[in-house]
């Protein structure tokens, strides 16, 4: 028999708490790619006036009535289409649509830090990302838990901006303005994060995150993917700080709980 979302509130208390549980939060969940969006395009580029929250919608309705909110320990969620690179698309970067798979990409705007003297958010982007958020909240009427996008964290939004390489580069040969760059995205980033969340009620007295983890307090989903490319000491000397802010500007970040562990033995 499923547990029921009090039993399952229950776990997630304890994981917060940290106190004794019989066994972890567990989910095992069979993947299953979002289908590309049916988008007639007269263009190469994405434009969000060509985004329907109806698609979204329909696909929440469907995991309700499949069996409902639970997968194993963890709630099944609503969020904006995932596909869409909202935090690229928010500071600036063309989206452009692949003719052969759908899929997007953000293209640079830039070929250096220098080149971008401040970020700007781009409010029909910024605009279309709330309209997903207020439609999944009136849809869901408190039945299931809407979340923040998925949105890339300031030096993923970087390598975005100005590409791999000159993001990486920069980092070395142009230190100054690349940190004054970050230290914006990075304010971009908590803002848009701010706005959604500001929009969806709390569900069952805390919030849930991008995961499907119940939190006592308003959760943050953190993402540096592009931390990859640089050394442990290099992300601790640049990105980390600027993570670590992110995650202090909310309640929960259970992401950044493994990125300090990771790096805390770094020198």
């Amino acid at each position: 028999m499923r547990d029921d979302p009090t039993t399952i509130l229950a776990r997630h208390r304890v994981f917060w708490s940290r106190e004794p549980a019989d066994r972890p939060i567990l989910s095992v969940q069979a993947y299953t790619p979002l289908q590309p969006l049916a988008l007639d395009l007269p263009a190469a580029y994405l434009q969000p006036e060509q985004l329907r929250v109806e698609d979204v919608l329909r696909a929440n309705q469907a995991m309700l009535d499949s069996g409902g909110i639970l997968q194993g320990d963890l709630f099944l969620v609503g969020e904006p289409y995932q596909p869409v690179p909202w935090m690229e698309a928010i500071v600036g970067c063309p989206i452009r649509v692949s003719a052969q798979t759908g899929s997007f990409r953000a293209e640079p705007v830039a070929d250096s830090p220098d080149a971008i003297r401040h970020v700007d958010l781009d409010e029909r982007w910024l605009a279309k990302l709330l309209e997903y958020t207020q439609a999944l909240v009136e849809h869901s009427r408190g039945v299931y838990p809407v979340v923040q996008a998925l949105m890339r964290g300031p030096i993923d939004i970087l390598a975005a901006l100005v590409g791999d390489e000159v993001a990486c580069m920069s980092l070395v040969t142009n230190a100054v303005q690349t940190r004054r760059l970050l230290s914006q995205l990075t304010d971009a980033f908590v803002e848009v994060v701010r706005r959604q969340m500001a929009m969806i009620p709390p569900y069952h007295g805390g919030y849930v995150n991008w995961y499907g983890l119940w939190c006592p307090g308003v959760p943050v989903r953190l993402q540096a993917d592009n931390g990859a490319l640089l050394s442990p000491q290099t992300y601790r000397h640049f990105p980390l700080p600027l993570d670590d802010r992110i995650a202090r500007s909310f309640d929960y970040a259970p992401d950044f709980c493994s990125l300090t562990t990771e790096f805390s033995s770094v020198s």
